[in-house]
């Protein structure tokens, strides 16, 4: 489970993927607090016909808002550009206090103590938005996993990988073999290759975490927090005070190696063909 929870979180990084959540839980939750009426949600009004329609409408609205100002306008301000699991999961539960209290404050009937009160908020908007949230999220996923096998079903045909930005599109296509490693530059990756024995970097707005779990299976490999090597390229491995440095074939640039990743690359090092 810890090892689940410190993997990168790749599915709302896009602003796409991000609009994605937020339409869907907007509509979805419309239709189905109008249809299924949880909770006796209709009750809690003496209110009927499209008076009620737009009241009950207005929880998937309110929960819509609030979402889109969490993942656009508070990870703006924060520079918060991608998640792990743990993280993602605690920015969720974040996101589902601040509703129920919108909730709480808008349609509360302050008849009962606050805790009380907000705790039956809390409880309501938990089960009523985990339904339409998790589904948002299997929608980016396959339709992530579609990009994903339409790419290597591409490079199968060609023999080249594509490289996307945020939003899935492919800036990029290379031959692995030309890839010599990728660097973490703020919100960008640089992708360093060869281009006719020259070294070439382009810029794409992505980050390292994404880059890692697209390419998961292939010879492109994390190392350190700023970079991913491919390991074809490695010409030689040093260690210096118990540190893991990798110099790469045609460039005199040296990688280092993460604690986190020094027995992986150990033994992705003896496993190279001398």
């Amino acid at each position: 489970m810890r090892h689940f929870l410190s993997q990168p979180f790749t599915f709302l990084n896009s602003t796409k993927q991000k609009l994605i959540l937020i339409s869907f839980c907007s509509v979805f939750g419309v239709i189905f607090i109008n249809i299924f009426l949880p909770f006796n949600i209709n009750l809690w009004e003496k209110d009927s016909g499209i008076q009620q329609f737009f009241r009950l409408s207005s929880f998937g609205f309110i929960a819509a808002i609030i979402i889109a100002c969490s993942q656009f306008l508070v990870r703006k301000l924060f520079n918060i550009n991608s998640f792990f699991w743990k993280s993602f999961l605690f920015w969720f539960l974040g996101e589902v206090i601040v509703i129920s209290l919108i909730f709480y404050l808008v349609y509360g009937s302050f008849t009962l103590s606050f805790w009380s009160e907000y705790w039956h908020s809390l409880r309501y908007t938990f089960l009523g938005i985990l339904l339409p949230y998790s589904l948002g999220i299997l929608i980016i996923y396959l339709r992530q996993q579609k990009e994903l096998a339409s790419s290597v079903i591409s490079s199968k045909e060609t023999g080249l990988i594509g490289i996307p930005d945020e939003n899935g599109i492919v800036k990029l296509s290379l031959l692995l073999s030309n890839i010599l490693y990728i660097e973490s530059a703020d919100n960008y990756i640089a992708v360093y290759y060869l281009d006719d024995d020259q070294i070439k970097n382009t810029l794409i707005r992505n980050t390292l975490k994404t880059i890692e779990a697209i390419f998961t299976d292939t010879r492109l490999k994390r190392c350190h927090r700023s970079y991913i090597v491919n390991i074809n390229m490695i010409k030689m491995a040093q260690k210096k005070s118990s540190k893991l440095y990798l110099h790469l074939k045609n460039t005199t640039t040296v990688i280092p190696v993460s604690r986190n990743y020094n027995t992986a690359f150990e033994l992705i090092i003896s496993s190279i063909p001398k």
